[in-house]
């Protein structure tokens, strides 16, 4: 049953995205599903995607949000932090200060200098040369600035001053790529549980690039929040943050943990790059005994509207223990 109104957000139980990525041989298919554990009391989705196409030249990005089942508006917060980032790096990278700087021009004289690796470290001198944590802290932290912001509108609105940001709490997970001459830039964001990463990075068999790690606490089920104070500082986005140069890809995943704590059992597992390229290869292409897999994704034969629906329905595959809400994104 479709929760109608939940104190004044309302979402629906599922939903599903299928795009081209222009001047490109590449897709985005992504869906998003209630859980179980929710809708057998009656609660809503609380995870959140979002993603936004940019011209043949220009950037792509998509964004993947898990808020927290115990917070009490963390579905809100899910898809304040997917927009807020999205919206934000668009209007950022292609604003006339930073539109030439990361110009196919430009970016080639990088890509030169640093041809043959897939991620810049920290300190990286092309990554300082090119702002990325600034540009990232810039967006991440307009993002947790809108959903104190709506906390604080909430806690007038409902004349209660114990609503504050943590009945927002949320994870996020976003990338933006752009399609250069030589291949394709990226830069990428996590924090919180679930899990992103790059596949066959330079078609390269056997290789993942993992996209950071997840947030695990003293307790099981515990991880960080986007909407924790303490995480939103310059240093620690920056600890959280890559960003690199491919020849190409065979597919970019971003996934919350619905999807990753049946498929990827501990933490070690998400950060196991075999892991990710068995989940591509075996569980989405083929399934296994207990679930099918979802062979329309891969056929670009099909229409556009039969792939995603059959990821949608993928999503509600059985797996005992995990009920909680599942959310995918793949580009491929």
């Amino acid at each position: 049953m479709e929760v109608e109104d939940f104190e004044g957000y309302h979402y629906r139980n599922e939903d599903s995205f299928f795009k081209s990525i222009l001047g490109t041989n590449k897709v985005v298919i992504a869906a998003s599903c209630r859980g179980r554990s929710h809708a057998h009391v009656g609660k809503p989705r609380d995870d959140n995607f979002f993603c936004q196409i940019g011209a043949p030249d220009g950037w792509n990005i998509f964004a993947v949000a898990d808020g927290a089942g115990s917070a009490r508006f963390s579905r809100k917060g899910s898809d304040l932090a997917c927009r807020t980032v999205v919206g934000e790096l668009a209007s950022l990278l292609t604003s006339e200060k930073l539109a030439s700087r990361f110009s196919d021009a430009s970016m080639r004289l990088n890509w030169e200098k640093r041809r043959g690796d897939q991620d810049f470290a920290p300190k990286d001198s092309y990554r300082e040369e090119l702002h990325i944590d600034d540009i990232v802290y810039t967006v991440v932290y307009k993002a947790f600035i809108n959903i104190n912001y709506e906390s604080i509108n909430k806690s007038k609105e409902l004349g209660d001053s114990k609503i504050g940001i943590k009945d927002y709490n949320t994870t996020l997970l976003f990338i933006a790529i752009k399609k250069l001459s030589l291949g394709y830039f990226y830069l990428s964001f996590w924090i919180g549980d679930g899990g992103m990463a790059i596949c066959r990075p330079d078609n390269q068999p056997g290789k993942a690039l993992i996209l950071g790690a997840p947030d695990s606490g003293e307790y099981s089920g515990q991880t960080r929040f986007l909407t924790m104070k303490d995480e939103i500082n310059p240093e620690k986005v920056g600890e959280r943050t890559r960003c690199g140069f491919l020849e190409d890809f065979d597919s970019i995943i971003l996934a919350t943990d619905g999807i990753t704590d049946p498929f990827f059992p501990s933490d070690s597992s998400v950060m196991d790059q075999s892991c990710w390229l068995k989940f591509l290869d075996s569980t989405l292409k083929n399934g296994d005994v207990e679930n099918p897999g979802v062979p329309e994704l891969f056929d670009s034969n099909l229409s556009e509207e039969v792939r995603r629906l059959a990821l949608a329905k993928w999503l509600n595959f059985w797996s005992k223990g995990n009920h909680d809400d599942r959310t995918i994104l793949i580009v491929r």
